[in-house]
């Protein structure tokens, strides 16, 4: 990992990340881990994506779920961790989400066009439907 590669991870950690998990705990009343596999990353053009494509897209998510009670409930019950993985090979093919053991697992091509990654729609369906 390069010196740019390094400066968008600690942006990442120390902003963005710390600023999703004030945002969701002002929506849920809780506050769930995020853990990033960096490994999965090759470069700051997919770094840099972390913020749009994953932590405000989920926080949207949130938001409008947690408008229903019950939603709320099952979110804060069943989600302790969003769990960010890179994928760099058919990231439009491959792209996939899942709940598994307390983590909301988001699997997506960062650094690919848009139909690499869910949009906010697509990830509050897949909440509705999974929880």
């Amino acid at each position: 990992m390069g010196l740019k590669e390094k400066q968008w991870k600690r942006s990442i950690e120390e902003q963005y990340v710390t600023e999703f998990k004030q945002d969701v705990k002002a929506i849920l009343g809780a506050e769930p881990e995020v853990s990033v596999d960096w490994d999965s990353f090759a470069s700051a053009d997919e770094i840099m994506y972390i913020p749009t494509y994953a932590l405000d897209r989920v926080k949207s998510a949130f938001r409008v779920l947690a408008e229903d009670q019950d939603a709320k409930e099952e979110i804060v019950a069943q989600i302790k961790t969003l769990q960010l993985n890179n994928l760099a090979d058919n990231a439009e093919e491959n792209k996939a989400m899942r709940i598994a053991d307390g983590v909301f697992t988001l699997e997506v091509g960062f650094g690919g066009n848009h139909a690499c990654v869910f949009n906010d729609l697509a990830i509050r369906e897949f909440l509705e439907n999974n929880l």
